[in-house]
Parts: structure tokens; sequence; C-alpha cells
């Protein structure tokens, strides 16, 4: 079988002729848009960082270029120190695979908060001639001045991560040293007393101390208080492992029964969850199992080293 020569086109017209008529698509005119938004906590004195805020500039942009939005990816409460995040993850697959043309985020400190992996990852984005935009700078990696900029704020974002570090860890010392006082969060069991105006995941709507003065013995705030609710399910934790249950027994049990208390109040025990990340929710035997081995329990406060700030990374694992 010979192959029929195809003639040169003499025209555009003749050329796009062609091109149609074996079946080749034409490149299209829409970009693929990916928008990508991060935010470690929110903060209502910067409600430019809100998850809701990030997606809705970075998509009014997008349509104002005429570009098309692939996927907004979030990573809500993470933290930009490295690669480790699911939204982020699913980013660099679908930049591995082609999908995205264009990247668009609300500011460049959003992105990464290590300038040694934004360098790696612009690296990347360069392999598969993905661009980068950022709204609130104007940065535009196409051109040296948007990578001048960006290489200037991309140190910026860096340096603030090691100064919160250093400030946590001289906090962190103030309190053991100094006051005496346990570092960490509060415990199941446990809250800061601070009742008036509670923010504790398991305070409105099921403490009732809720909206109360303020309780003395927590020194404003500084030293843990037994939680009305909280502390009676420790109590029965404990109670039920010295009988010979095992953890996941305890688990079910919590989780099947709703229990009375001395005041004479019905509850539904339920762990105390992560403010702003995770919700209170069932019982597991890993639950039970750190209440039944943490040392705080029983008066003793383990004062573990605090690690070095770690910045490393990998965008490719």
């Amino acid at each position: 079988m010979t192959n029929t020569p195809i003639p040169l086109p003499r025209s555009g017209a003749e050329l796009e002729k062609l091109i149609l008529s074996r079946g080749i698509t034409p490149p299209s005119n829409q970009v693929a848009v990916a928008v990508y938004e991060r935010v470690s906590r929110y903060d209502e004195r910067s409600p430019g960082y809100s998850m809701e805020i990030q997606p809705d500039r970075a998509a009014e942009y997008a349509r104002s270029q005429g570009w098309t939005i692939h996927k907004i990816y979030s990573d809500p409460n993470f933290s930009g120190k490295n690669s480790y995040r699911p939204g982020f993850k699913n980013l660099l697959r679908d930049i591995r695979a082609g999908k995205i043309q264009v990247i668009v985020i609300h500011k460049l400190d959003r992105l990464y908060r290590n300038l040694e992996s934004l360098l790696r990852f612009v690296r990347l984005l360069q392999t598969h001639r993905v661009q980068l935009v950022s709204v609130t700078e104007q940065i535009n990696t196409q051109n040296w001045w948007g990578r001048l900029v960006m290489y200037v704020l991309g140190a910026l974002a860096e340096m603030w991560v090691w100064q919160t570090s250093e400030r946590t860890r001289e906090a962190i010392h103030t309190r053991i040293s100094k006051h005496q006082l346990p570092a960490g969060s509060f415990r199941f069991g446990y809250c800061n007393g601070m009742c008036r105006n509670c923010t504790d995941p398991n305070g409105s709507g099921y403490c009732p101390r809720v909206g109360q003065p303020d309780r003395e013995e927590s020194e404003r705030g500084r030293v843990q208080v037994p939680h009305p609710i909280e502390a009676h399910a420790v109590r029965l934790i404990v109670h039920l492992y010295s009988q010979g249950w095992s953890d996941r027994d305890i688990a079910d049990h919590l989780n099947r029964n709703r229990f009375t208390l001395p005041d004479g109040a019905v509850v539904q025990f339920r762990t105390k969850g992560i403010a702003g990340r995770f919700a209170p929710g069932q019982f597991n035997r890993d639950s039970i199992r750190q209440i039944i081995t943490n040392p705080f329990y029983v008066g003793v406060i383990a004062r573990y080293p605090r690690p070095e700030l770690s910045m490393e990374d990998s965008i490719d694992d």
C-alpha cells in the first residue's frame, strides 16, 4: 500500500482545511486553570486569608482572563512549610498529568512558606509548561520581574515560619521553667476555664457552663481545669479499664450509651476533637489508649524536648 502524497497548502484556509480533514483538532484557546487555597488557621483580623475569599478572588481573576477553571484545590488547617498536604498532592498529580496550564493563587505564601520548596515547585511548573499567577502581588512567573519578586517574597514567607517557631519555643520554655505549667493543647477531660467566651470544641451546645463567669482556678486560661462533662468520661474510662475492660470494649460502651451525670443531666460522651480542624466524634481504641497511658491524668507532667524546626521537604514524595 502506497501513501498518497499530501499537497502543500497555499494559504491559511487550505492549511486549516487540511488539518480538519485529517482528524487533527487545532489547539484550543481555552486555558485550564487550577485555583489553590490554603490557610493554617482562621484569623478574624486577616479575613483575606479565609477559605471563602481566596478562591473567589482567584476565580474572578481567571474569569477576567477568559480562562476555564479546571478545579479548586483546598488545604484548610495545613502549614505551608512543606508539601505534605492532601490538596496540594492532588494538584501535583494533575500537573504531571498535563491537566493544568495555569495555577492561580490569592497570595504567594498560600502556596509555600519554604523558599527551597517553592523554587523546586516553580521548576516543576516550567518542566510541564504551567504558568503561576499570584493575584494579590501581581506575580507572573513568565517574566523576569515576576520571578525576582517571587524570590524575595518567598524568603520573607519562610522567615515568618522561623520567627514563629522561635517565639513558640520561648513561650513553652517560660511556661514550663518559670510557671511550672504543662505545655501543649488542653487534653480531653480539661479546658481553659474561660466560660464567658468559650471556644472549646465541647463548649457551646454541650457544656452547661458556657456563657457563665470564667472559672477563677484557671487563672485566666493559664491552668487546665476539669471539663464539666469530659471529666466524668475520664473517670469512667479509668474505672472500666481497672475492671479488665479492653480499649475497644470501653470505646463501644461510650459510643452506644448515654450517661446520667451527678447533677441529673443526661449526655452522650464524645471526643474533644481539634478546634477548627476535627469536630468532636466517637471514641475508638486509640483515643481510649491515649487517655489510659497518659501520665497527665495521674498528676505527672511529661516534658519532652521540643524538636528543632525542620524545613525538609520533597515535592516528589
